[in-house]
Formats: structure tokens, C-alpha cells, sequence
């Protein structure tokens, strides 16, 4: 992790320094849950620019980057527009969303070619359908996330600078859920006052049995639902234990333990134990 965040920081220093866009577009690329979003929000942070995501996911033609004019039914700014007068700033930080999930359409444009205006080197000349007037663009930092690169034409990967992110280890999964998410999810759901606590051996089962992707998106959910059952129990004026473990969480997520022995086959996922969905990618 160590050199992707030296990468990063390289990264803003140089954009900070020369005060416009620096070098090419940052592309994070990763699997589903490994902080692609939340590392473009803290590069917004750390460079104290305002943040506009754009989901990229499905977007089959120019329209919604580009604009639609007034021979629309409904004629309004694209999307890169509408984060500028969202934001209020033309300097702000822009999240391409889902890059490689975008789709194409010979009737009203593909939204790549759009794309590779707005990366362009020269971002000073970006018109939107609406306006019709040339925008400058050069003062907007990019970000853009993907799954994976296959996607991606070769000349808009020639635009982007490549961070690859690894799926988090079960140790590195076992730190975020002490540090991160636990504390985070108790004080969203404003139980410091039940002293919800999550036992050593209950993060682990979790991690070895119902978390294997390489996110974290899994165990968040499980964590989740474990204190929202703790929240029911005690307003139905049901006895819980504040200090969460392996039996009390199969007992408030409704966990057949028996089931395990019941299973024809031993090779089975445990995931079949729970009976909520946790494929949900």
C-alpha cells in the first residue's frame, strides 16, 4: 500500500504546485470495496477542492456528459457542467465513475469519444451542447475508477496514470473493522450509550466465512446488520449482550447453527449458514 500512496502524493504535490491540472488523469483501478471512491474523496480533501462524482455505469450515449440543446424536449447542461454549478467552483475535483462500465451507441454518441475530449491535454476548449460556448476545463483535477482495464480502448488508456489496488488481506480486514468500520457504524447509528462491543473471534468468523471478496463491502454489511439486530432486541425490550460474540451474532442474524451438519457435502461455502444475500457485487 505504501507505493500507491507515494504515488498519490506525488500526485498532489505536483498538482498543487503548478496550480493547474498536472500529468495525466489518475485511474484507480481495483475490485468492488477496496476504497477506490473513498481515495478519490481524500485526494479532494488533501488538495481542499470540492467533490463531484459522476457515474459513468450504463452510459450508452454523449448526452449526459455532453448536454442536450434546445432541440430537446428537455434541454439541460452534461454532467461535467452540472458539477461545476454544483460545486459553485471551476477548480473542483471530478470522479469518473466505473469507467469500463460504459456503453456505446451509434445514434447518439459514444460516451468515450467525450471522454477523451475532456482528458484531453488541451481542456480548454470542452463545449457543452447547452452552452455552446468553449469551457475551460484545466483547472479541474479528474479522477477515474475501474474493476478492470480490458474495457478501456488503448487511447484512452494512453490518458490515464495507472494505480492498480490490491484486495485487502484477512489481517488488513481484521485492522478496518477495529479501526474504521466498527467505530464509524456505531457513532451513524448513535449507540455509544449500549457499549457495543465486537469480540476478536466474532471478526475473524466473519472475515473467514461470509467475507472472502477482496473489499471490505461484505463485512461492513454483516457488521451492520449485527448492530441494527441489536438495536430491534432492545427496543422490542429484549435482553442483549453488549459484548457481541460468535453465538450471540448467529443468534441476532437468525444463523441456524445446525445447519452446518446437515450439509451433504462438507466442501459447501459457509455461506449457506446465513440466511440474508451476501453476494451482492
Amino acid at each position: 500500500m505504501q507505493p500507491i500512496k507515494d504515488q498519490i502524493l506525488r500526485y498532489i504535490a505536483c498538482q498543487k504546485h503548478l496550480g493547474l491540472s498536472y500529468g495525466d488523469v489518475l485511474l484507480l483501478v481495483g475490485p468492488p470495496g477496496v476504497g477506490k471512491t473513498s481515495i478519490a474523496e481524500s485526494i479532494a480533501i488533501a488538495m481542499k477542492r470540492k467533490f463531484f462524482k459522476i457515474s459513468l455505469a450504463g452510459m450508452s450515449d454523449a448526452g449526459p456528459l455532453r448536454g442536450y440543446d434546445t432541440n430537446y424536449q428537455s434541454p439541460k447542461p452534461g454532467r461535467i457542467v452540472e458539477g461545476i454549478i454544483q460545486t459553485g467552483t471551476f477548480s473542483p475535483l471530478i470522479l469518473l465513475d466505473e469507467i469500463d462500465k460504459m456503453g456505446s451507441s451509434s445514434n447518439n454518441g459514444d460516451p468515450a469519444y467525450v471522454l477523451l475530449d475532456i482528458l484531453d491535454s488541451n481542456r480548454s476548449r470542452f463545449i457543452d451542447d447547452l452552452i455552446s460556448v468553449p469551457i475551460d476545463l484545466s483547472n479541474i483535477v479528474f479522477v477515474a475508477t475501474a474493476n478492470s482495464l480490458q474495457a478501456l480502448s488503448p487511447i484512452l488508456l494512453n490518458r490515464l496514470e495507472i494505480i492498480k489496488l490490491k484486495g485487502y488481506t484477512r489481517e488488513e480486514k481484521i485492522i478496518i473493522a477495529n479501526k474504521y468500520l466498527i467505530p464509524s457504524l456505531i457513532k451513524d447509528y448513535r449507540i455509544e450509550d449500549l457499549g457495543v462491543e465486537f469480540t476478536k473471534e466474532l471478526i475473524e468468523y466473519i472475515i473467514d466465512n461470509h467475507a472472502h471478496e477482496p473489499g471490505i463491502r461484505a463485512l461492513k454489511r454483516l457488521l451492520k446488520l449485527a448492530i441494527e439486530s441489536v438495536i430491534t432486541e432492545t427496543y422490542l425490550g429484549n435482553t442483549v449482550s453488549s459484548k457481541i460474540s460468535i453465538a450471540e451474532f448467529n443468534r441476532l442474524t437468525h444463523n441456524d447453527s445446525e445447519l452446518e451438519k446437515k450439509l451433504p457435502n462438507k466442501n459447501v461455502s459457509k455461506r449457506k449458514k446465513l440466511k440474508i444475500p451476501l453476494n451482492y457485487d
